[in-house]
């Protein structure tokens, strides 16, 4: 809840800064698509129908399919608005940078306003796949360096599967080591889980 509240504000200040602009929102980890789902309405309440996109990024076919489905009791405008990519989110430059491009082709500059991460796996599915520690440091080196500013980052990470914990613990020290003049990152837990224990950073990026 308080990551979609910083998400929502974010994009408020977008839609009262920048008007004009065509804003893009990242899912990097599509999973069931509540978050993709939940960036579109947002977006779709800040802008005219085709003055926005959002970027749905999974490994798994699975994942993406249930997005979609998700997506299904969107308005036809906010669903042409979606693009599913079956890419992991280590490759989120190259596909921002060609989205980029297809929207300058058309007259149009792009906002990269948000960029969610929810990590672990896909509820109700393999919990062997996951996100890893190593990619996931990748993608959030692309996003830092693609996210426009005033945006957010906003990674919710969990320690309690195997491999987990260590990433969570990673992207804690990648959060750590943004700079202060060109960030501000906040850490939210809940102090009283004794038990796989999960983390919210919210990430955003001084104008």
């Amino acid at each position: 809840m308080m990551g979609r509240t910083a998400v929502s504000t974010v994009l408020t200040r977008f839609k009262a800064g920048q008007a004009g602009w065509h804003l893009v929102a990242v899912d990097a980890t599509c999973g069931n698509g509540h978050d993709t789902r939940f960036l579109a309405r947002q977006l779709a309440a800040r802008a005219d129908d085709r003055a926005y996109s959002v970027l749905s990024f999974d490994i798994q076919q699975s994942a993406l399919d249930s997005a979609r489905s998700a997506a299904g009791e969107l308005p036809e405008a906010q669903r042409d608005r979606l693009f599913f990519l079956r890419q992991s989110h280590d490759q989120l430059l190259a596909a921002l940078h060609q989205h980029k491009a297809e929207l300058l082709a058309s007259g149009v500059t792009s906002k990269l306003a948000v960029i969610m991460y929810n990590l672990g796996f896909l509820p109700g599915s393999d919990k062997r796949v996951t996100t890893l520690k190593n990619t996931t440091l990748a993608s959030l080196e692309q996003a830092s360096a693609a996210l426009d500013p005033d945006g957010l980052l906003c990674v919710h990470a969990y320690g309690g599967h195997p491999g987990g914990l260590e990433e969570l613990e990673a992207v804690e020290a990648w959060c750590s080591g943004l700079p202060f003049a060109e960030w501000m990152v906040m850490r939210y837990a809940a102090c009283n889980k004794a038990r796989n224990p999960e983390v919210l950073f919210l990430a955003w990026k001084r104008p």
